[in-house]
């Protein structure tokens, strides 16, 4: 049976197809590896990176997104939807709608604090790349590092960079859905893992 997958890795769309059977996962990767040696291809690293992420994630299991904290859901509640293209651009739904008190509330964008949708972007980004497998979306070593991490069960530790260079950190442990905070909450939280 035919099955493929469309990972975004980088500013790259990754397609990987095969049939399915013991061994495709292993010559998937191994027919990536084969690309990352190819010598001043632009991204081939990530390619490898992507069929290692879907290797790993059909052997431990998807991952996925558990609680946003607090203080990161009052930042990115009530701004509107962010829509990312192949190529890294975005664009931003007109309007932020929310429900509360049983009626429907509506904001424009144009007056809604940057600094909210700057966090937005962020979030959206952790979202849509961590049930990926991309554990990290600019720095093929840290993707590695983590995805080794999350293979064993270990702590992963993601960043994910939003407008004008805001940060959140997705962690997970022991391969539990990740908590994504604001990278002081990481600060403090990460004082009582270790």
């Amino acid at each position: 049976m035919m099955k493929s997958r469309i990972l975004l890795a980088g500013g790259l769309m990754v397609v990987l197809a095969g049939c399915t059977g013991p061994n495709t996962v292993a010559r998937n990767v191994e027919t990536a590896a084969t690309i990352n040696n190819l010598a001043g291809a632009p991204g081939a690293g990530w390619v490898g990176l992507a069929a290692s992420a879907v290797d790993v994630i059909s052997r431990v299991g998807k991952p996925k997104v558990g609680k946003t904290s607090d203080r990161l859901t009052a930042l990115v509640a009530k701004t509107p939807s962010i829509f990312w293209d192949m190529n890294g651009q975005y664009r931003w739904g007109e309007y932020a709608v929310w429900r509360e008190d049983g009626e429907t509330k509506r904001i424009k964008i144009d007056q809604i604090p940057q600094e909210k949708l700057n966090y937005k972007a962020a979030w959206a980004q952790a979202v849509g790349l961590i049930p990926q497998g991309i554990f990290s979306k600019d720095n093929p070593e840290v993707q590695k590092r983590n995805l080794d991490a999350w293979e064993k069960g270990e702590l992963v530790v993601a960043e994910y960079i939003g407008l004008n260079g805001v940060k959140i950190v997705a962690i997970s442990k022991n391969n539990e859905p990740f908590e994504l905070m604001l990278p002081e909450e990481w600060a403090e939280k990460s004082k009582a893992i270790k």
